[in-house]
């Protein structure tokens, strides 16, 4: 059975963008390549790929996972 990629972003501490967000607070992207330099979209704004940690949901869990395997979190609970 195919599931489609649930992908969310974590503002990074050092991105002029913190504080946008609660502190660690998830939320869901899609990809903005139409908004270059800025590849993701999400939280009513457009992100360069370095203001971000970029998740992927892991299916059938409330949890996701960084793209880059070293971190797990917990989605919020208005995730789909």
């Amino acid at each position: 059975m195919h599931h489609p990629s649930q992908l969310y972003g974590r503002i990074k501490r050092r991105s002029k963008y913190f504080g946008q967000t609660a502190p660690r607070a998830l939320f869901p992207i899609t990809a903005a390549m139409q908004y270059e330099p800025h590849l993701w979209a999400g939280n009513g704004n457009h992100y360069r790929a370095g203001d971000l940690d970029v998740f992927v949901r892991i299916v059938g869990t409330d949890s996701a996972i960084r793209i880059d395997g070293t971190q797990r979190a917990i989605l919020p609970a208005s995730a789909p």
